[in-house]
């Protein structure tokens, strides 16, 4: 199983901690938010506090990594600072791509924003 090594300033020995999902999609997602959340100075994740976080984003998404990677984006795009289930429109599509890669069902200004960098 894939572990992956962190390091808090409270603690300076190496906490492993399983990451939930093995694909290396969700890997390179991953990093990409530890980076994310490293560049705006936000505190590290404590081994506690990341097992609960992956717990949640196995729920959140459903067990289906492509989700949890949807999920990531989500939160990277709009700037915050935690993962949180993907929003979804009234018309119960979501803002966000589905697993296929289409853009069918895509509403509000997630939808401008994709015809916007496709016209790009």
């Amino acid at each position: 199983m894939l572990k992956i090594q962190y390091m808090t300033k409270r603690n300076r020995k190496e906490n492993g901690v399983h990451l939930p999902f093995l694909e290396q999609e969700f890997v390179d997602k991953w990093q990409e938010w530890l980076q994310y959340r490293k560049e705006r100075r936000l505190a590290a994740y404590v081994p506690t506090g990341l097992k609960q976080t992956f717990t949640k984003l196995i729920k959140d998404s459903g067990s289906d990594y492509r989700i949890a990677i949807q999920i990531i984006d989500q939160s990277l795009g709009n700037g915050w600072q935690g993962l949180f289930p993907l929003k979804v429109a009234t018309d119960g599509t979501t803002n966000y791509p589905t697993n296929s890669g289409s853009h069918k069902g895509v509403t509000g200004t997630s939808a401008n924003r994709i015809r916007a960098a496709k016209d790009f």
